[in-house]
């Protein structure tokens, strides 16, 4: 997923280090976008990061996941539910 929010590198370990204490989540990673391959590689005003996360359906629904990241002042969007 994207997510809308601070970019700042220390604020997005933050919370993947939070997600990973979730009841659920089994794995976590979160980059800007300016730091991976994806389309917008390098683009001066990038302003969103890439999600991925494993999580276990039977224990956190993906709803939820998205109404925590709010709760810390991130936005989802482009969500792509692989199960």
């Amino acid at each position: 997923m994207r997510l809308s929010g601070s970019t700042c590198l220390s604020c997005l370990m933050a919370l993947e280090r939070k997600l990973k204490e979730f009841p659920g989540i089994a794995k976590v990673k979160i980059e800007r976008a300016d730091q991976t391959h994806f389309e917008f590689q390098g683009a001066p005003g990038v302003n969103y990061s890439e999600a991925t996360i494993t999580y276990d359906i039977g224990q956190v629904a993906l709803s939820e996941i998205v109404a925590f990241m709010k709760t810390q002042g991130y936005h989802a969007y482009k969500i792509i539910d692989k199960n």
